[in-house]
């Protein structure tokens, strides 16, 4: 049976949320309700009273087939006592039953179009009849939750009302469509929690994007920090007919609710969630079958103390990291040029290969500048014409130099890759992509040209031509940490260097398996030994790929775990071993350290040995995944296996 609107209350006290931005000293008022801020809804959005065309733009109450939805409700509030905050809940329904259908069906949410973006934008209707985003300081607002905000839903506190409706060429970091159906509705109320603002509203938003299996997030560059959870309902997943349209496992048919505030990905503010009065699953033994609150995730910090941490994280020889990046800080987002009031959103570990410069990953603010700081800040390419001065030599451009191009000439630096452009008549001079800046001589006075010597001569006149002089790219931070893990693997293979070599083998193998299984016992095996043979990949040098590894030895030593499934079947074959090898790197990995435990005093738990096993197991085997254009992204070649 399904819960009522008529027992809202009890409903939302079985499964909601709370959300806090943690900080200051708030008093037990709700605020000013009448405070209206310079970001007022955008124009187009339709203001819904009666919340009766709501479902046309996501299903609220009632799904597909008619069945009314469940209450949820999530209640946000915010105690810094001078800071407006932005909430946006957003989801893409990105879970589908099928992801190779040619028609997409969301798993959790079958009623909602699969693949598209949702949004909720939190605010208010101020006294001037006007609805503005955001909600004000000290604060609280309750939020019923649509379908398709259940699973793997998130938020963004986003701390800049400038990015919420950008137009024209304005930076878009949110991913904000102008021309996405829009819905305004106020928002619940409860007569007994007097702590709720009464005149909130939240804008509900539905873009339909053109690819319908892609959906827009927000940037990892965008004023915000994230916060997650997944909702799931017994009584609703087992109706007949939502059984009828989706056969969840069983596992998914429950009542629960999971939340997190997200620093995995990045950090810029405070925030802490807890469920209220949660239903616990049967299967756990408590003494209480009664519902009850858990306790918040997150931070209570203040957002001034947060930032002051983040703030010396961030300095150049800090005493956190002290030489782990040689003096220099950890690396922080570029918020554009102007950050709101100088706060620093910095990335996990995680980011910081997925963000990085390495991969070309430009500001949504700035396209002439990386996400990312580990690049230092400074522009990416800087264009400059010729002066049609005559040049000294076949290896010196001569630049304009004036008002507007003497900036940019201080900006070129030595080792900057030289690309030129000319008339459609006229060929570059500059002879190849590896043609770089050997010196560069800055007149005192404008009007006179500026003289870049190049590493190569030039192929032609440079008269009429104007160069892009490209910033190496370069990444103190993931070159740091891939230089340390590459260590650590070097390290297993100089432990393992003198294992005694193994002699072919009889083995077979299984398409799609993993486990290469011996005719007769073979001894000598270590975990890390290259294996090839029938129906294994080979190693490619050129694109960095290893080759087929040993990630476990059976206890009887007649089989062995490989690090990446056999792509046919064969029976009875000769498979070699060798012993782990030096894992190939990209050219700015270089260096690498060499790892000595000879006097450190053996610790319980603590074995350099083990560790670099695993580090080497782990490493090799994702060596075997093909990278995408060298763009820091990857696409799997790893299957899955019960064998």
């Amino acid at each position: 049976m399904i819960e009522k609107r008529s027992i809202l209350l009890a409903c939302s006290l079985i499964v909601s949320a709370n959300v806090s931005l943690a900080a200051g000293k708030c008093s037990t008022t709700t605020g000013n309700p009448d405070r209206p801020n310079s970001f007022p809804t955008p124009p187009g959005a339709i203001y819904d009273h009666d919340k009766s065309h709501i479902d046309i733009l996501l299903h609220y109450n009632v799904d597909i087939d008619g069945i009314e939805l469940p209450v949820k409700t999530l209640k946000i509030t915010n105690n810094n006592p001078d800071m407006v905050i932005f909430p946006i809940m957003r989801d893409g329904n990105e879970a589908v039953v099928d992801p190779l259908a040619e028609k997409l069906v969301g798993k959790y949410d079958p009623s909602d179009a699969a693949y598209q973006e949702y949004r909720g934008y939190i605010g208010y209707k101020a006294t001037d009849g006007k609805t503005y985003f955001g909600l004000q300081p000290c604060q609280s607002i309750l939020v019923q939750v649509p379908l398709v905000f259940w699973n793997g839903a998130r938020m963004n506190i986003v701390i800049d009302g400038n990015v919420l409706t950008p137009r024209d060429n304005a930076a878009n970091p949110t991913g904000y469509n102008p021309n996405a159906h829009k819905i305004i509705v106020d928002t619940n109320q409860y007569p007994n929690d007097n702590t709720l603002i009464k005149n909130g509203v939240v804008m509900w938003y539905h873009d339909d994007p053109v690819d319908t299996r892609t959906n827009i997030d927000f940037s990892p560059d965008s004023p915000a920090q994230l916060l997650e959870w997944t909702i799931r309902d017994k009584p609703y997943y087992s109706n007949p007919k939502y059984v009828a349209r989706v056969k969840l496992d069983p596992n998914d048919i429950v009542t629960l609710i999971n939340y997190d505030v997200s620093y995995v990905d990045n950090m810029v503010l405070p925030a802490a969630m807890e469920a209220i009065n949660v239903p616990v699953p049967p299967d756990y033994v408590l003494p209480t079958k009664a519902p009850f609150s858990y306790g918040y995730v997150g931070t209570p910090k203040k957002l001034t103390d947060l930032q002051q941490t983040i703030r010396d994280f961030t300095q150049d020889k800090n005493q956190i990291l002290t030489s782990y990046f040689n003096g220099k800080g950890w690396p922080m987002y570029f918020l554009g040029n102007n950050p709101p009031d100088n706060y620093i959103k910095i990335p996990s570990g995680q980011r910081l290969f997925a963000d990085s410069p390495r991969g070309d990953h430009r500001s949504k603010y700035v396209q002439n500048k990386y996400m990312l700081t580990s690049a230092a800040t400074g522009d990416i390419t800087v264009n400059i014409g010729d002066s049609n001065t005559p040049p000294p030599d076949e290896y010196t451009l001569m630049l304009t130099n004036d008002d507007n191009t003497s900036p940019l000439i201080k900006k070129v630096a030595k080792g900057d890759f030289v690309v030129g452009y000319c008339s459609p008549l006229q060929v570059s001079p500059i002879r190849d992509d590896q043609t770089t800046v050997s010196s560069i001589t800055i007149p005192k006075k404008l009007g006179e040209p500026a003289r870049v010597v190049l590493n190569k001569r030039l192929t032609g006149p440079q008269s009429n031509c104007n160069f892009d002089f490209n910033r190496p790219i370069s990444d103190y931070a993931s070159d740091a940490i891939a230089k340390l893990w590459y260590s650590w693997a070097n390290h297993y293979v100089e432990l393992t260097k003198d294992t005694p070599t193994v002699p072919d083998a009889v083995g077979s193998v299984m398409k799609n398996g993993m486990r290469l299984t011996f005719e007769h016992e073979v001894n000598g095996l270590v975990e890390g030994m290259t294996v090839t043979g029938p129906g294994l990949d080979n190693e490619q040098p050129a694109d960095l790929k290893v080759g087929v590894t040993i990630l476990a030895i059976a206890e009887d030593h007649k089989s062995v775990i490989l690090s990446q499934v056999a792509n046919e079947t064969f029976n009875q074959r000769n498979y070699s071993f060798v012993n782990p090898k030096k894992l190939p790197t990209a050219d700015f990995v270089n260096g690498l350290y060499t790892l000595n435990f000879n006097n450190d005093n053996p610790e319980e738990g603590r074995d350099h040995a083990v560790f670099a096993k695993k580090v080497y197991q782990i490493m090799a085997a994702l060596s075997q995944i093909q990278h995408d254009n060298g763009n820091m992204t990857t696409v799997t070649r790893i299957r899955p296996t019960t064998n």
